[in-house]
């Protein structure tokens, strides 16, 4: 590359950096990638907290080419039908082989239901064609350089906007609890029927006043020492309703693990949003919080240190703090143990009182 390379640095998603240069007819492109998300755990004894990712470098010719190379980089997946048929089926899911249109696919961070999308039309060749911004508020704003593409996604990937690419929504594969609650949004009162049509979904979705009611989820104890399991104030098995729920020592938690020597006063804490994803953090905690088995590293040293960034969590993930294991499990609390400590694991052939 000429010493008049253009440079673009994009972060399209949370652990991602890419720097992108190339000359003043962009035509050729040189991409340098850094994947944090690939560094082994921090929990491991033998990994200095200093680790970077190694730099991947890639070469692209066109506009199709760099599009194609971002959606790898970002998906694991490779978006150019020439190299094999299990490949054609990622291709297709961002792009139309007919029109030479590729979309790249844009959420907001914190305001998921945002989406925009940059619509990039090429030739035979995979040289840019035009290119436009797209929105359901405003008209499309054009973009009429692949340098000016990237400048725009630069922009709007940057902390400051906090956008960051994602895959393209398959409606078909939306789980039937969704389906059920978009039915239910349409129907206007009770007993009234609607058409639903693929069209009309994403619009539903979309819109703000529109939320997902999600499945019953509940936290249990998985793994602690009798003392723990024993003791009434634990508050475990818990229904997790939207809102937030603190972990630690103090009574003032709402989980309290008392008897747990290796958990602070305020150890971690989960919290569900109003679209029902579950997120964890380690509260700055003496001991740290683990998520399967990876350490929750809060932010600084000694006395300066900060709550680690939130890790979202699924079905079947396990929380480590102290000498106690929690786990997130699927449905209500049982109905015989909501609001109730768990039973204590006894040897077998252990004799036990009966109650009174």
């Amino acid at each position: 590359m000429a010493s008049s390379a253009l440079v673009c640095d994009i972060t399209p998603v949370e652990g991602v950096n890419i720097t992108i240069k190339t000359d003043n007819a962009s035509k050729d492109f040189e991409i340098e990638w850094r994947d944090s998300r690939c560094l082994p755990s921090s929990s491991d004894a033998d990994v200095s907290r200093n680790a970077t990712p190694r730099a991947f470098n890639e070469n692209s010719r066109n506009m199709m080419g760099l599009v194609s190379l971002l959606q790898k980089i970002v998906f694991g997946e490779l978006v150019d039908e020439k190299l094999g048929s299990g490949c054609k089926q990622a291709r297709n899911r961002y792009s139309s082989r007919e029109t030479g249109t590729t979309y790249i696919h844009l959420q907001h961070r914190t305001s998921r239901h945002l989406v925009q999308k940059i619509e990039v039309c090429t030739d035979n060749a995979g040289d840019l064609v035009k290119a436009c911004l797209l929105n359901d508020t405003r008209e499309p704003t054009v973009l009429k350089s692949p340098l000016a593409i990237l400048k725009q996604l630069g922009k709007m990937c940057s902390s400051e906007e906090g956008w960051t690419l994602i895959r393209p929504v398959v409606w078909a594969d939306l789980p039937s609890e969704l389906w059920w609650h978009v039915l239910k949004n349409m129907t206007a009162k009770e007993g009234s029927a609607m058409a639903c049509t693929f069209s009309t979904i994403p619009n539903i979705i979309r819109n703000p006043n529109f939320v997902w009611l999600p499945s019953e989820l509940h936290l249990v104890l998985l793994t602690a020492q009798e003392a723990v399991r024993c003791d009434p104030s634990t508050h475990l098995p818990l229904n997790l309703q939207q809102g937030e729920f603190k972990i630690g020592r103090s009574r003032t938690n709402d989980v309290v693990l008392l008897r747990d020597p290796e958990v602070s006063k305020r150890h971690c804490k989960i919290w569900r949003d109003a679209r029902g994803d579950v997120y964890i953090q380690d509260l700055a905690s003496t001991n740290g919080t683990k998520l399967n088995g990876d350490w929750l590293r809060p932010v600084g040293e000694g006395n300066d240190r900060a709550p680690s960034a939130p890790r979202k969590m699924v079905v079947g993930d396990q929380v480590t703090l102290g000498l106690t294991t929690l786990q997130l499990e699927d449905g209500p609390c049982p109905p015989h143990s909501a609001a109730t400590s768990p039973s204590v694991v006894r040897p077998e052939g252990s004799a036990t009182s009966p109650s009174s």
